[in-house]
């Protein structure tokens, strides 16, 4: 990893501001396992300074089951770091399976956010 005449950081998140969620990545964030303080401070004085942002759209995420999320937008119980149960398929709404339910759950929550080709 190197820089070139720049400066390379790395930060906690800003999944607690609504703002910077719509603005930088593709779909909306219902429910995460961040603490209420993540909302993008650093990244508010970064651009405040005029740094430049890379990489924004990017999120290490996980499902939730839509019937158990209650609405706090809080850690809860229904974050799925591993799918449930050994028999189902998860299919998009066209009916054709969309990944891997045993993989990895920052690799399958990417696929939510996919738009389909029209």
């Amino acid at each position: 990893l190197g820089s070139r005449q720049g400066v390379i950081f790395g930060t906690g998140g800003f999944s607690m501001d609504e703002k910077l969620v719509s603005e930088h990545l593709p779909g909306p964030v219902l429910q995460t396992a961040a603490a209420r303080t993540v909302t993008g401070d650093f990244h508010k004085l970064a651009k405040a300074m005029g740094c430049r942002f890379e990489l924004m759209n990017k999120i290490w995420g996980c499902e939730t089951y839509a019937e158990e999320f209650d609405g706090s937008n809080w850690e809860t119980t229904t974050n799925i770091l591993q799918m449930r149960g050994d028999s189902f398929f998860v299919v998009n709404g066209e009916g054709i399976r969309v990944y891997n339910e045993k993989g990895g759950y920052d690799k399958r929550v990417k696929v939510h956010w996919e738009k389909p080709e029209t």
